[in-house]
């Protein structure tokens, strides 16, 4: 069961006194609820670059910009509460397939971003390379289509031996099981999810099962799956082998009272 803080804080030494202490090798996983965040989506847009803003204005739908907005907020309000710096001024480098990061010397805090329906994950980890990735469940009109593009052949015909209810199950599971190792690995939807071979069976204990060579070595990689309740899958991968995973709820306050970084 998820952690709730309080953090309604206006200082250095409030911030790091409310948000708990994160050691390396550990992973603090906040659970955010999109439901209640449009009142105050003006002012959370403060808080973007300009940059931001305007990747903000291209969604032409309400949703997914509410979405964007208030998951990238949360994102930076909660970096600059761990670094104790004021969140505006938090700069991000991206790789090459678009995946962001901190530039040194803050880059041995590291972190991952996922929403979908009416909630957000964000993972924030101490010098551990981490993906998460949060699903709302929807109906397959085609199932054993989208199955075939992301199993490899083995795995798909095992999941075309499984109920109708445990196939949909299922393919959630693998889907958010590897897109959260593709994150981790910073190669997101541009990786082949057949090259990545996970659990997915009902009686399958959560783990990676295969990864191609050059990109490490499953039993070096932790998969988690998150409880997110009813109607959601969710999955977060850590490359490495041990890791202490704690999970918190993100209150509305935190997003909406004022943040000032002394």
């Amino acid at each position: 069961m998820a952690n709730s803080i309080s953090a309604l804080a206006m200082n250095r030494e409030e911030v790091q006194h409310q948000l708990p202490k994160i050691q390396p090798g550990d992973c603090h996983l906040w659970r955010l609820s999109l439901e209640e965040s449009e009142k105050g989506l003006a002012r959370l847009t403060q808080y973007l670059s300009s940059e931001e803003r305007k990747r903000a204005e291209h969604f032409l739908v309400p949703a997914p910009r509410l979405q964007y907005i208030v998951t990238r907020s949360a994102l930076r309000l909660l970096l600059g509460s761990y670094l104790g710096i004021p969140c505006e001024t938090i700069q991000f480098c991206l790789n090459q397939y678009g995946k962001p990061s901190l530039p040194p010397p803050l880059a041995q805090l590291r972190f991952n971003v996922s929403h979908s329906g009416k909630l957000a994950l964000i993972a924030i980890s101490k010098e551990v390379d981490v993906g998460v990735d949060i699903e709302h469940h929807r109906l397959l009109n085609d199932g054993p289509g989208l199955a075939k593009m992301i199993l490899c052949q083995e795995d798909l015909d095992q999941w075309l031996e499984l109920s109708p209810n445990d196939q949909f199950r299922a393919f959630y599971q693998a889907w958010t099981r590897k897109e959260a190792v593709a994150k981790a690995l910073g190669y997101g939807l541009t990786l082949d999810f057949k090259h990545l071979r996970v659990s997915f069976t009902p009686t399958a204990q959560t783990q990676l099962i295969n990864i191609e060579p050059n990109l490490g070595v499953a039993r070096e990689w932790t998969l988690i799956d998150i409880n997110a309740g009813d109607g959601y899958s969710a999955a977060l991968a850590a490359r490495t082998s041990k890791i202490k995973l704690m999970q918190y709820m993100l209150p509305p306050e935190f997003l909406y009272r004022t943040h000032v970084i002394a």
